[in-house]
């Protein structure tokens, strides 16, 4: 999930009756972590003119969908929902299954609508990981909308327990209490796109952008090569940013992770941009503050498999205890 113009004062469906995620109504008990959605969810770095249209037109296309047909059916843009959980299930047994219990309590930044959560959720308890309570967030008001439905049907099958989904910016989530969850991890950082604003603000597009910026990697010119270098910079800083959310709302000793990271554009090419591999280690752990054993931070690369993006790696790592 990533970015939209237009937010509601409140990401849930029940915010008007209770901060726990539950109404006078409702039988179900309160999710086990209590906190509030964003009342006015603030302008995030990547929520440029067009940047969002694939999700947005994701999401207008999903809209009524039922839980069924959202299975049968491409989600964020790639691959249907079995396609997906194929791919990701080798990777959620080796790094997340083994670090978490039945009844833990898991967070996913930048949701989307809560099916990369809903396959997650669903091999965890196929793994013998029952009764997880799940939470998450997205820029997108339409892609809450739908991860909430989502997430009640989910919940009606017993998959997991729905916790709380806000409308907010993955980048500050400083609505979520520090030290929360066992497991806290985003299915995509999405990248900036001309993050220097080189663009006029008319350019729409992300191909645009982004051959705009590859081709600063083609250049011999100093100073085109220095723009090259202060975006990847601006990137590092804004991938930065969300893991340390991530990893501030995590346990200590909770595992935090990043999926299906693509690397520079200089390195990647035909990608939309991220940051490098090397760029996950000690140096950069203690030059933004991270709270994480530097020892722990696993790569894998991403199970190939059509219709879905190549070249791309997972990171994990663990907070300190």
């Amino acid at each position: 999930g990533g970015g939209a113009t237009s937010t509601s004062t409140n990401g849930s469906s029940s915010d008007n009756d209770d901060p726990n995620g539950s109404s006078p109504s409702d039988p179900r008990p309160p999710p086990p972590i209590s906190y509030s959605c964003p009342p006015t969810p603030g302008s995030s770095l990547n929520d440029k003119r067009g940047d969002f249209d694939l999700y947005l037109d994701d999401c207008e296309t999903n809209d009524g969908l039922s839980l069924d047909e959202l299975r049968a059916a491409p989600y964020d843009a790639m691959a249907p929902f079995d396609v997906g959980k194929a791919r990701m299930r080798p990777w959620i047994l080796r790094r997340f299954a083994p670090y978490l219990e039945s009844g833990d309590s898991i967070y996913e930044s930048a949701c989307g609508q809560g099916l990369n959560l809903l396959l997650t959720a669903e091999v965890l308890r196929e793994a013998g990981v029952h009764d997880i309570t799940v939470y998450g967030n997205d820029y997108l008001e339409s892609s809450v909308r739908i991860a909430e439905r989502v997430w009640d049907a989910a919940e009606e099958e017993g998959v997991a327990r729905k916790g709380r989904f806000c409308v907010g910016d993955s980048a500050d989530l400083s609505h979520v209490p520090s030290d929360s969850f066992d497991l806290v991890f985003t299915g995509y950082v999405a990248p900036l796109f001309d993050p220097l604003n080189l663009l006029p603000e008319s350019a729409e597009g992300i191909k645009e952008k982004v051959y705009n910026s590859y081709r600063l990697c083609l250049s011999s010119d100093p100073s085109e090569l220095r723009l090259r270098d202060l975006e990847q910079s601006r990137q590092e800083v804004w991938f930065a940013r969300w893991v340390s959310e991530m990893i501030r709302v995590a346990k200590p000793g909770g595992v935090v992770c990043a999926e299906m990271n693509a690397e520079s554009l200089c390195r990647s090419g035909g990608d939309f941009g991220g940051v490098d591999k090397e760029w996950w280690n000690e140096d950069t752990a203690e030059e933004y503050g991270w709270d994480v054993d530097p020892s722990s931070i696993v790569m894998e690369d991403v199970l190939s498999m059509p219709g879905w993006p190549g070249d791309r790696y997972h990171v994990a790592m663990r907070k300190r205890s």
